[in-house]
């Protein structure tokens, strides 16, 4: 007779590979993946014909622990700020090794009283106790407001302690993601491109490649390069975003971390800065030896931090 445990986990498990199998292990393949679907009727509207959008939401449902259709499924752009609905926010606190539990009250007793209850427990932090009642939504201008207000209020009454209720105890595990169902309830924010010049627009690029911590950041960036018409700067651009890939990468042979070494293209580590301010002279790093190497636009780039393979998904994704 076959244990029935083990026919549970032996599911599990070909459920994991089977989603292991449809999750991109590169940005070239984040790329590849999104263009794919970016037409298909599978594809929320929102997304619908946007690859760079697609691969965005992807990357923010990686950092919550949501597959890449789970991410577009439940992660929307709500008047400006990035959510998720409120059936997602919940399964991405339930998967949190801490979750230790919710109480909420349904929504026949939410319309009998005319307040929404909900309790979420963590392990090792208690509850959270969250009311919200028709005289907070009253006073915040939301009651009998067109739409789901006046559609399912008791479901918005529900939905608004429960993300309170979240929020409060699972920060981590959000990651700064708000309802969905709160963000319609929220003024637009202004997310109108400005007119800049080339050069301005340059700037705002390599600000934010210089200030991604780790490859997941950093490759949001690429679409953004890939946009500059002018190709002076998308070369600029490129050889900022390599070195800053190598900067990440790069693991010296004595353990420590080169992250903030001057380098030829302007990027600095905290022994850069420390000998900058001492007066002194920092040991040469392996950028500032390699006067012999090819420069383009001004910018060094060195020895490729990537392999032929990430070069040509690069290339693939125009940048």
């Amino acid at each position: 007779m076959q244990n029935g445990n083990n026919g549970s986990n032996t599911a599990l498990a070909v459920k994991q590979q089977q989603q292991a199998l449809m999750v991109p292990r590169s940005l070239g393949e984040a790329i590849q993946f999104a263009k794919l679907i970016a037409d298909t009727e599978m594809v929320p509207k929102q997304f619908r014909s946007k690859p760079g959008d697609i691969v965005a939401a992807i990357a923010m449902g990686a950092d919550v622990g949501l597959s890449p259709m789970q991410a577009l499924r439940n992660i929307a752009v709500i008047n400006g700020r990035a959510s998720l609905w409120g059936d997602g926010m919940l399964a991405v606190t339930m998967a949190h090794p801490e979750w230790g539990g919710i109480k909420e009250d349904d929504l026949p007793v939410i319309e009998k009283n005319g307040a929404a209850t909900c309790i979420v427990q963590r392990k090792g932090q208690g509850s959270r106790k969250v009311t919200y009642t028709v005289e907070m939504a009253k006073k915040a201008k939301l009651w009998g407001k067109q739409g789901p207000w006046s559609e399912h209020p008791a479901r918005m009454l529900q939905v608004r302690a429960r993300g309170w209720a979240l929020r409060d105890l699972f920060p981590d595990a959000l990651g700064g993601l708000i309802p969905a169902e709160e963000a319609m309830d929220m003024p637009p924010v202004d997310v109108t491109p400005r007119d800049l010049p080339g050069d301005a627009t340059l700037a705002k690029i390599v600000e934010r490649i210089e200030s991604a911590v780790n490859e997941q950041e950093l490759n949001t960036v690429v679409f953004a390069c890939s946009s500059l018409e002018n190709a002076d700067e998308k070369a600029k651009a490129k050889a900022v975003y390599l070195a800053k890939l190598k900067q990440i990468r790069d693991v010296p042979e004595d353990g420590k971390s080169t992250v903030g070494v001057s380098t030829s293209n302007g990027l600095k580590t905290e022994e850069g800065e420390r000998c900058e301010q001492a007066g002194e002279s920092p040991a040469a790093s392996p950028e500032t030896e390699k006067q012999d190497e090819p420069q383009q636009n001004g910018f060094d780039y060195g020895p490729p931090p990537i392999s032929d393979k990430e070069a040509a998904e690069l290339e693939g994704a125009g940048f």
